[in-house]
């Protein structure tokens, strides 16, 4: 009787702490979300910015043909002076 006793509180025991180890998973799991949630949501308005601020450039980029020199005193791309 006394084994059985043992091996069921054993038995429990890990039950116990697998329950635990569970729940502390989960609750860490829903800190992270809600942490990703906030950045998100304060992201938000700086990417709406950013699409906003790139259709408004769009504008004024325009598109040169292949066989427009850049003018002669322009510096090159390499930094050469």
């Amino acid at each position: 009787m006394w084994l059985s006793y043992k091996m069921f509180m054993t038995s429990t025991l890990v039950i116990v702490a697998l329950v635990g180890v569970a729940t502390w998973s989960l609750l860490a799991i829903r800190r992270l979300v809600d942490a990703n949630r906030g950045i998100g949501t304060q992201s938000l308005s700086a990417r709406r910015m950013g699409t906003s601020l790139r259709e408004q450039g769009s504008r004024f980029l325009v598109r040169l043909p292949k066989d427009v020199a850049p003018p002669v005193g322009a510096a090159s791309a390499g930094g050469e002076r």
